[in-house]
């Protein structure tokens, strides 16, 4: 029987708090890679269990689905799976399902009456698109949902998480956890070689296009500085390479072969090319486009076959050889992101780019586990997509939504504060948070901004206009209230952070702390906002408490 770890215990006391705060009965836990989700969702589905509740974890990976069942048997908990062809609705306390089959079955009334009589829905990487029909179809309504994510994030035209869940409920940060002895420090190479990524095309995903950007890694200059970083770096250590594609992942393993370091490689299955409709031409110069696509394609499709029979086969296989050490090096592409967990990997090698932060985190997250029956320190990035310099370090704090901007490239990243006097669209007043200027809704609370400024009324008693036009306060600005302070600013154009600033200096953080009652925002907005106050601000009100004393 496993035990809940501190955090862990702490997670589960404010996920509780958190669903009796939610008008819905929806939270997202957030938990880093290695953090133990599943070991917190198995502990809340037991306790589920003990009063009778039916639930019903959801996932998108087979990986998943095996790895979970593990997790849930070590706390006593035997649940049934839902594989793909069961017909009807099976019988027990706890179900574990992949999302695609249940979401072909929501159209079935027996199927539906089954759904009804759930309690609990347990939703594993909460931040992917797989679980969005369930929350459409409205066939959550009345259930407590609780997702679970490392990267609770997502972003253009993806659903809003802020339209399913009321709250993400935070656990530790990564530094955190490495000091706590939970997770492995990181060693990070960065390399020279990495390939400049303009003009690659963008996916339906907004990520780098992996057809475009294998044109860019395919190069012999590339392949032979993988295999000298490695040699020079990570020499003999258990790794993970992450690709851009198939064929990508084919010549990588070949290279990493020919060098003398054993190597397999992971992907998805290549489907033979069809025949163009029309003959083949017998002057290849003559060609249309569909033929030589073809060539290009059938091309690939051969190379595919014969490193199959070489250096790859059955997924399950192929991972047990790798543990075994039968070879050190796994290769990827797409395949073992999530879902996965090998904690002696001493490597990830990142040899594609990405600008998807929830990807990026995920790859680094392969490695980062602690590993008790090694001697694993720490474990190593080789990268070779300039991602750290475009996503930060692993180690770098983040900060979680549930609200995203639905388009991007929208100005300047200045900052504004969310504390509109006025409701928007869905009744909601402003938060009180600091966000981007750019923003069309606000990030922590979904505030929607209106498209042209709405008029607010400003006393104009408290300012006197002067000979030159100018205008100056009728008091000194160290005598107002807070009204007569946001009135003044209002008049002047001055910033919100002006009257923040001038209550700091003036009263310090108990002005900040007057301040956030005065304009009723949430207890976290002190702190947030402290952050925000310049250095040489945050010195002057120092030198007055030193006076003071």
């Amino acid at each position: 029987m496993l035990e809940l770890r501190p955090y862990q215990q702490s997670a589960v006391d404010d996920i509780r708090t958190a669903l009796v705060n939610s008008s819905r009965n929806r939270v997202i836990c957030e938990a880093p890679t290695g953090a133990g989700k599943t070991v917190l969702f198995s502990y809340i589905v037991q306790n589920a269990e003990k009063k009778g509740n039916r639930t019903l974890i959801l996932t998108n990976r087979t990986e998943l689905l095996t790895g979970t069942g593990g997790t849930l048997k070590n706390f006593g908990i035997n649940p049934v799976y839902i594989m793909a062809g069961r017909k009807y609705p099976p019988d027990g306390n706890t179900f574990v399902g992949m999302a695609q089959t249940l979401k072909n079955r929501i159209d079935k009334p027996e199927w539906l009456d089954w759904f009804r009589t759930l309690d609990l829905i347990i939703i594993d990487e909460a931040h992917l698109q797989e679980f969005n029909k369930f929350f459409q179809e409205d066939i959550f309504n009345g259930k407590t949902v609780i997702g679970f994510s490392a990267t609770p994030k997502r972003g253009g035209k993806q659903r809003q998480l802020g339209e399913d869940y009321d709250a993400i409920v935070h656990t530790l940060t990564v530094v955190e956890l490495i000091d706590m002895g939970f997770l492995m420090p990181d060693m990070y190479f960065g390399s020279e070689l990495s390939p400049d990524m303009k003009g690659v095309k963008k996916d339906i995903k907004g990520d780098y296009s992996e057809s475009d950007m294998f044109k860019k890694y395919d190069t012999p200059k590339l392949y032979g500085g993988v295999i000298e970083a490695y040699k020079e770096h990570t020499p003999n250590t258990i790794s993970i390479v992450f690709c851009s594609n198939i064929i990508h992942c084919v010549r990588t393993c070949k290279q990493f072969n020919d060098n003398g370091i054993p190597a397999k490689f992971l992907v998805s299955k290549m489907s033979k090319p069809k025949r163009p409709y029309e003959d083949e031409p017998l002057d290849r110069k003559e060609a249309s486009p569909e033929w030589v696509r073809y060539w290009e394609k059938i091309k690939y499709y051969e190379e595919y076959n014969e490193a199959m029979s070489m250096y790859s086969g059955e997924r399950h296989q192929m991972i047990k050889q790798w543990k075994n050490g039968d070879f050190k090096v796994m290769i990827n592409a797409g395949i073992l992101t999530t879902g996965f967990d090998y904690p002696a990997i001493e490597t990830v090698v990142l040899f594609r780019a990405t600008i998807s932060e929830v990807l990026y985190l995920q790859m680094l997250g392969r490695a980062s586990r602690i590993s008790p029956g090694t001697h694993k320190t720490h474990f190593s990035i080789l990268d070779f997509g300039s991602n750290a310099e475009r996503l930060g370090g692993y180690k770098m704090p983040r900060k979680w939504h549930l609200w995203h901007e639905s388009k991007s490239g929208l100005g300047v990243p200045a900052v504004k504060e969310c504390a509109i006097p006025w409701k928007d669209i869905n009744g909601k007043l402003g938060c009180g948070d600091f966000i981007l200027a750019s923003s069309k809704i606000c990030p922590s609370c979904g505030y929607i901004y209106p498209e042209k400024k709405q008029g607010a009324d400003v006393s104009l008693t408290l300012m006197v206009e002067q000979s030159d036009g100018s205008v100056k306060p009728v008091k000194p600005i160290d005598e107002m209230n807070f009204e007569e302070l946001e009135a003044f600013a209002k008049i002047q154009k001055f910033k919100q952070m002006w009257v923040i600033v001038q209550v700091y200096l003036r009263e310090g953080k108990e002005g900040l702390e007057s301040y956030r009652k005065f304009k009723k925002y949430n207890h976290g907005w002190k702190t947030k906002i402290f952050s925000h106050i310049p250095a040489k601000v945050i010195h002057e009100r120092m030198q007055i408490d030193k006076e003071l004393i």
